[in-house]
């Protein structure tokens, strides 16, 4: 079976590309053809970790008009079995405008359709989802509360596919980052996500002169803006390592005390399966998070929940590093693997065959 995947933008620092990475090795290891269509960008170019028996073509001059032409050829020359899409975009409908014959499996996570746009913007992403919804040939779901959602819009359940474990490395090969009892925060520094909790709870420790070691992993819009919080109300004890991948960023998550997954009780939160979920999983050290959405059903009850709030996260933060540091945890990887999601997948399109 020929599976290709359609993609947008730069994959770089951009975690919705890691299922199509991710589940595409694990097809193409199952002795699948596996094709991607992916925009001529220089990292895009470089830097793909893709199975070396995947096919890519190049979209060229993805920032032109011209970009809606040559993705629409890209698509007509793999000529796949299946195109899977990731959400509805104004560009997939350009790329498969009229083309009825094309069998697609259409991705919800986190659907665009849900965010807090402008009316006019608001109306855009509802068109393109529904669009999508009825142009898909199977649909899927990456989050449990997406399945009542879509049925009651759409009048389909369709079938639950999280995302999975997606890290190669294992940290075996690097020192802990750490000289003493840190708290780690793995996320994109986008405005709709809740780190802030992280910082307001550093604020108000700080407050009480209670200092515990905080790292925070990832790269945004917004982390300017959060470095200099930190630099003005003197946070000294927080640090920002940037952007990190493979053994690096398992090296920080498996040297923390504990790590840190702060998320409120939202619509776009319950309808999106957050990749950092899964790394925390591999990284099998405690978590501090919230009951919220995908969480419980990833991380069990082997987490720690906490109510939502900065102050329930400075004090569980706080007990956490005076704490001696605590046995690994243990998260059952056995459900959270990218062979199984390709083995559901694949029987979801032989079954439509």
């Amino acid at each position: 079976m020929h599976i290709a995947f359609l993609t947008l933008s730069s994959w770089e620092q951009n975690a919705a590309w890691l299922r199509p990475q991710a589940l595409g090795h694990a097809l193409a290891e199952m002795g699948h053809d596996v094709s991607y269509v992916v925009d001529d960008r220089t990292y895009n170019r470089q830097q793909l970790q893709l199975h070396p028996d995947a096919n890519v073509v190049y979209v060229a001059r993805p920032d032109t008009l011209s970009q809606l032409r040559t993705r629409r050829q890209a698509v007509a020359r793999l000529a796949p079995d299946w195109l899977y899409v990731c959400n509805a975009h104004a560009k997939t409908f350009a790329a498969l405008a009229l083309r009825r014959s094309l069998r697609i499996v259409g991705q919800w996570d986190e659907p665009p359709m849900l965010k807090a746009w402008p009316v006019p913007r608001r109306q855009l992403e509802a068109l393109l989802d529904r669009w999508l919804a009825r142009r898909a040939d199977r649909s899927v779901v990456c989050a449990r509360a997406l399945q009542p959602w879509f049925a009651e819009r759409y009048g389909v359940r369709p079938p639950y596919l999280p995302h999975a474990a997606y890290l190669n490395g294992s940290g075996a090969t690097r020192r802990s980052p750490f000289a003493e009892p840190t708290a780690v925060y793995l996320g994109s520094f986008w405005q709709e996500w809740d780190h802030d909790l992280i910082f307001e709870a550093a604020r108000l420790l700080a407050a009480d002169g209670r200092r515990p070691r905080i790292c925070l992993v990832g790269a945004g819009g917004e982390l300017e803006r959060w470095r200099a919080f930190a630099a003005a109300h003197g946070l000294d004890n927080v640090a920002f390592a940037g952007w990190l991948e493979g053994e690096d960023l398992m090296a920080h998550l498996r040297g923390a005390h504990v790590n840190l997954f702060p998320i409120r009780d939202t619509l776009v939160n319950r309808t999106r399966c957050p990749s950092k979920l899964f790394a925390y999983a591999q990284a099998q050290r405690p978590v501090i998070t919230n009951r919220v959405g995908e969480v419980p059903y990833v991380l069990g009850e082997k987490a720690q929940y906490v109510n939502a709030d900065a102050a329930a996260f400075s004090e569980a933060i706080d007990a956490a590093l005076r704490a001696p540091r605590p046995d690994d945890v243990g998260f059952d990887l056995g459900h959270l693997r990218y062979e199984t999601r390709a083995r559901e997948l694949i029987e979801l399109l032989e079954a439509a065959s």
